[in-house]
């Protein structure tokens, strides 16, 4: 459940601070000038948790894949083939590495398996404007 305090700032002016604490997960915090508003990201914030949807940190938001493939290429064990893995790997961080992690979802992940011979943005977009002028 999500606790919001009215804080007095030196100025006057009031903030709304929003808190919301679960056995498990990080506290989230985060402050409002407006209560509306306050009210509104402690809801959302309670049904994401529910739903076992974390909300992304600070550090979350701004790593990227092409970061997330190199760490998993230092740390990770030998998978498959390592030649195939390294292009499968260096295809998507080609792609979509500069991508924050917290903006992947499955319309993304689902894409090049829908795209034939998993061809970039850039690709398909070159042959939809050669096959039509």
């Amino acid at each position: 459940m999500a606790t919001i305090k009215k804080h007095i700032a030196a100025t006057g002016k009031a903030r709304w601070h929003v808190r919301d604490r679960r056995l498990g997960q990080p506290t989230l915090c985060k402050s409002f000038a407006l209560k509306t508003d306050a009210h509104a990201w402690a809801r959302q914030a309670e049904a994401k948790l529910d739903r076992g949807q974390a909300l992304p940190d600070a550090e979350s938001r701004k790593r990227t894949l092409t970061q997330l493939i190199e760490e998993f290429n230092t740390n990770a064990p030998k998978i498959a083939s390592q030649s195939d893995r390294k292009t499968r790997l260096a295809w998507w961080s080609d792609n979509y590495g500069t991508l924050p992690l917290t903006s992947l979802d499955a319309a993304i992940v689902e894409r090049p398996r829908k795209t034939p011979n998993c061809e970039s943005p850039a690709e398909r977009f070159s042959r939809s404007v050669a096959s039509t002028g």
